[in-house]
C-alpha cells in the first residue's frame, strides 16, 4: 500500500511539521512547517517551509523581539517596541506576517498538520522542490533536519543571515552554505563571503548596484521575470557553481529595507576606516 505524503494536496491546505523543538539560535521553542499549494508568483509551486516561534504568534514575536529565535540578528527584523500591536519599528523584511505565517501558526495550533518522523524526512522530500525558509532562517533548525529533507529533493532554495554570528562554528558555516545562500546586506559583506568561497544573495537598492560576478534575480521585475524560483534553481548555496544573486528591495516594507542597507553600508565604511586608522 502506497503511503500518502503530507506534501501532496488532498483537499484543504495541506502540510506537515518537520521540526518541533528548541531553536539553534537561542533555545526557545520553534516549529518548521512545510505547506503546499503556494500561489507565490515568484517562487512558483514550491513546498514552502515556514520557521516560526511555536508559542507566540508571528506578529507579536516580531514586535517584542521574540523572533530572534527564528531570525537571529537579521537587520531586517526591525527594533522591538512596547506598542500593543503592529510590527517592530523599522522592519524591512518583505514577508507579510499577517498573511501566510500567521495562518500557518493558527493552523498548527488547531492541530491541522501531521508531524513527520525524522526517519521519514528523506522520503517526504524526495522529488520535491523545496523553499527552505519561506519565513525564518534555516540555521534556527538543526542541520540534520535539512540534510535529510533535501537529500533527494529535485531542487531547493535557502538563505541565511547567521554565518557571521558569534558562536557559529566553521563546520556549521560549511554545512549550511552547501544549501543556503549567504545573505548579504552590503557589498563589503558579500566580498567577505566570496573570499571564503560562499555564494551570496545580496539585497540592493538599484539594479545599478550589481558588480562583476553577480546577476539580478531573473524571477524579479528588474531581472525580467524570466523564470520562477521553482524552475530556476540558482539559489542552492555553494553546492553548485554559479554566479551570485542580487535582488532589489521589494515588498510593503521596502523603504525600511533600503534604509537598513544604507545604514549597514555606512556602518561598514566607518568600521573599515577605523581599522585602517583613518578615524
Amino acid at each position: 500500500m502506497k503511503t500518502k505524503t503530507p506534501f501532496k494536496r488532498t483537499g484543504a491546505i495541506n502540510g506537515a511539521v518537520l521540526y518541533d523543538g528548541p531553536s539553534e539560535l537561542d533555545g526557545a521553542p520553534i516549529v518548521a512547517i512545510a505547506t503546499v499549494g503556494s500561489s507565490n508568483r515568484k517562487t512558483g509551486g514550491m513546498v514552502q517551509v515556514w520557521i516560526i516561534a511555536r508559542d507566540i504568534d508571528p506578529i507579536t514575536a516580531n514586535r517584542t523581539g521574540a523572533d530572534f529565535s527564528i531570525c537571529g540578528n537579521c537587520p531586517l527584523r526591525g527594533r522591538a517596541n512596547n506598542n500593543p500591536k503592529g510590527y517592530a519599528t523599522g522592519r524591512g523584511c518583505y514577508v507579510n506576517l499577517i498573511q501566510a505565517p500567521n495562518s500557518v501558526f493558527k493552523s498548527y495550533h488547531r492541530g491541522i498538520y501531521p508531524t513527520v518522523n525524522e526517519a521519514e524526512l528523506k522520503r517526504y522530500g524526495r522529488g520535491q522542490k523545496i523553499r527552505a525558509g519561506a519565513y525564518g532562517d534555516p540555521m534556527a533548525v538543526p542541520s540534520h533536519i535539512w540534510a535529510e529533507l533535501l537529500a533527494e529533493a529535485e531542487t531547493f532554495t535557502g538563505y541565511t543571515h547567521q554565518l557571521n554570528e558569534a558562536g557559529t562554528s566553521k563546520d556549521s558555516r560549511r554545512e549550511f552554505t552547501r544549501f543556503c545562500m549567504a545573505s548579504a546586506d552590503t557589498l563589503a559583506q558579500a566580498r567577505e563571503f566570496w573570499a571564503e568561497g560562499f555564494r551570496t544573495f545580496r539585497t540592493i537598492t538599484s539594479p545599478a548596484d550589481i558588480v562583476a560576478g553577480e546577476i539580478i534575480c531573473p524571477a524579479t521585475p528588474e531581472g525580467g521575470l524570466k523564470t520562477t524560483c521553482e524552475a530556476c534553481g540558482l539559489c542552492k548555496g555553494s553546492g553548485i557553481k554559479a554566479r551570485n544573486i542580487a535582488a532589489v528591495v521589494h515588498g510593503s516594507q521596502k523603504k525600511n529595507a533600503a534604509s537598513v542597507i544604507q545604514a549597514q553600508t555606512m556602518l561598514g565604511g566607518l568600521s573599515d576606516a577605523m581599522a585602517r586608522g583613518v578615524l
